[in-house]
């Protein structure tokens, strides 16, 4: 097999800087509950002109859970792969909207899509899943590759 000897392929690769672990965590401790409320909050503007379902509490449950679900997702499969769980989550969660439209759905909180808007236990769910992926991406970070 023939190697390339061209002058770009048989350079050095770039040292990375990171941050060190105590800035990485702090930064990641105060963006992420940002971001997501930024995300929240647009897309409740978004959705200012029609009539939301749920309203903007169930705007803030599920975009909450699922970024904790893409959290933790981020944190075991990589930050590539971490778009597979809240994909898979959501399929959950249409089903379970099908079903609860056609009649025997499941009554458990853990699929909080398909719960009423003020349902205390959904909204738990939702927070517990948000929160424990901030501390584990703030602990652990995200897997930058599959040989980590």
């Amino acid at each position: 097999m023939a190697r390339c000897s061209c002058r770009w392929c048989s350079r050095p690769a770039p040292q990375r800087s990171s941050p060190s672990p105590p800035q990485a965590r702090s930064a990641s401790r105060n963006a992420l509950p940002a971001l997501t409320a930024a995300a929240v909050s647009a897309l409740a503007a978004a959705g200012t002109g029609a009539q939301l379902a749920g309203g903007a509490l169930d705007v803030l449950r599920n975009v909450a859970g699922l970024t904790g679900i893409g959290l933790l997702f981020a944190a075991v499969l990589g930050g590539g792969l971490a778009w597979a769980g809240p994909l898979a989550y959501m399929v959950v969660a249409a089903y379970e909207l099908y079903a609860a439209w056609h009649g025997g759905a499941l009554t458990t909180p853990w699929i909080w899509p398909a719960r009423p808007p003020h349902d205390a236990g959904a909204a738990l769910c939702a927070g517990l899943v948000f929160a424990a992926g901030m501390v584990v991406i703030t602990v652990r970070g995200a897997r930058d590759s599959a040989g980590e």
